[in-house]
């Protein structure tokens, strides 16, 4: 994969040209950074994130509509609750599945820092892509938005840990 298909977070994440160009009405891209992860919460409409990887372990919830992309060459569709997992360098894409759209939470966390959470040395590969574990979701999204209130960064650091193994 080249270096081009490669986004990373806070990087203009999804279209390179984005920054360049006004957002579309009723789409919003926030990045906020704390015990080492960082954070987006989106909500997009019509926008559409092309192909990329991200360095990155990304764990996130659908919070609104239905969160739909390509990953493994197969077609995924992420419900309200649902909890992405995705593996470093793992290609995909993203866009909301109906013109309702959609929002949602990601939690990058770099692959040192997941390890050591997760407790696990190597690199880990999650079982399936999306999940509908409650537990697990009220702990990314808490994490999420301690990081995005600018919270207390060694409660953040608990909840990673907590969702890393629930990942795990």
């Amino acid at each position: 994969m080249s270096t081009d298909d490669r986004i990373r977070p806070g990087d203009g994440d999804g279209d390179s040209g984005a920054a360049n160009r006004p957002a579309l009405s009723g789409e919003r891209f926030v990045y906020r950074r704390a015990a080492g992860v960082t954070v987006l919460s989106a909500t997009m409409t019509r926008f559409a994130y092309r192909r990329h990887a991200h360095e990155e372990y990304a764990l996130g919830v659908t919070q609104r509509g239905i969160q739909q992309y390509r990953l493994n060459g197969a077609q995924l569709a992420s419900h309200r609750s649902g909890v992405m997992l995705f593996s470093p360098e793992q290609a995909h894409d993203g866009n909301a599945g109906d013109s309702s759209g959609i929002a949602y939470v990601m939690v990058y966390v770099p692959p040192a820092l997941f390890a050591e959470a997760a407790g696990r040395p190597d690199v880990v590969r999650f079982d399936a892509p999306i999940v509908y574990d409650a537990r697990l979701a009220a702990v990314v999204l808490r994490l999420a938005h301690g990081a995005l209130l600018g919270r207390d960064e060694a409660l953040t650091s608990e909840r990673l840990l907590l969702a890393a193994g629930l990942a795990t």
